[in-house]
């Protein structure tokens, strides 16, 4: 704000200095203008009366150049005529330039006294808006002077409570993490506790599993060689039961996978009937026979039999042990012939 004030007052001063300059040669060419002011006047104010005059005289010359004998008395007339024309024009125009010269005077001397007064005036309003520039550049650096120490007061309180504001968050911050460190220290050493007794624990149960797995381990090697022999012992009963149970069914008039299908009944051979004879009945026939696979045979396809025809629609499913468990009709009960006698093809 100061500055601007500075500026003001140099501004002032340098427009005060032209002026006066210019008052200065103003006065001292004051002649001068006065002449060119008359001038002026009688150039501009009178000119169409200078004009007048001026053809006024051209016409009266022209008038006295004529010859004598071509003048009359309406000549003469309007000679006459001009030249008072002329002597009213010439004293029209004393008495206007006479006025305009005094009106000229008295301007000049009004136009002196307001020169003079503006000055005085001009100087008045100078001292006065300087003296209250001054008083305002001063008011001014005073009040500058009061706020950059206000403000350097301020910012030293602003800088204290900031290094409090700060001392105090470092002692709550520092505070909060170590009691929050403390909580999370312990919860984790109490689960590591527990792991540990977890750990124990499973250690405990695996050397407790490990001495009952090799006291089953000896326990199921006992007993799968236990098995084995039993197999073994159960493999030769068969093979020696077998050899003393006599055969209750036999192929005939074929080979030793395939012929017609005998089976012995109250101790005598017969046939079988090969209504409702399929493949599952086959099946049950060769496994009985010690073969597998097994493809029905009917119409007598091996010859026909003699004797009693034992067995009539036999039904198996396939996974009997013997055709004797199939349904079928009591034993000797058919309504067959020996051309129906049933056959089978094993492998």
């Amino acid at each position: 704000m100061w500055r601007f004030h500075y500026l003001f007052v140099l501004f002032i001063a340098l427009f005060t200095s032209i002026g006066s300059a210019q008052i200065i040669s103003n006065n001292q060419d004051c002649s001068m203008v006065y002449e060119t002011t008359i001038y002026e006047i009688v150039k501009n104010v009178f000119a169409s009366k200078f004009i007048s005059i001026d053809d006024k005289l051209r016409k009266l010359s022209d008038q006295c150049a004529q010859k004598p004998s071509d003048t009359d008395s309406s000549t003469l007339f309007n000679q006459t005529e001009t030249l008072l024309s002329l002597e009213d024009d010439i004293q029209e125009i004393k008495e206007k330039l006479f006025n305009e010269l005094n009106q000229n005077l008295e301007m000049s001397k009004g136009n002196s006294r307001n020169i003079s007064q503006l000055v005085e005036n001009l100087t008045s309003v100078m001292n006065a808006t300087f003296q209250e520039i001054t008083s305002m550049l001063n008011v001014s650096n005073e009040l500058s002077i009061k706020n950059i120490a206000n403000m350097s007061a301020n910012i030293n309180n602003l800088e204290h409570v900031l290094e409090s504001v700060k001392s105090n968050i470092t002692d709550v911050v520092t505070s909060a993490v170590e009691n929050e460190l403390s909580v999370k220290i312990s919860n984790f050493t109490l689960k590591i506790t527990q792991l540990s007794e977890s750990i124990s624990n499973m250690e405990r149960n695996i050397n407790s599993l490990e001495s009952s797995s090799i006291g089953q381990n000896t326990r199921l090697g006992s007993t799968v060689a236990q098995l084995a022999s039993l197999t073994a012992k159960l493999t030769n009963l068969m093979s020696k039961f077998e050899d003393r149970t006599p055969s209750v069914i036999r192929l005939v008039n074929g080979g030793s996978t395939y012929g017609r299908v005998e089976v012995l009944y109250n101790g005598a051979w017969g046939t079988v009937c090969d209504d409702d004879w399929d493949n599952n009945d086959a099946r049950v026939v060769c496994r009985m026979l010690g073969l597998r696979g097994g493809i029905a045979k009917t119409r007598g396809a091996y010859g026909q039999g003699s004797g009693n025809i034992w067995l009539d629609d036999v039904n198996c499913s396939g996974s009997e042990s013997s055709i004797f468990t199939c349904t079928h009709q009591t034993g000797g009960n058919h309504d067959c012939g020996h051309e129906e006698d049933a056959g089978v093809v094993c492998s």
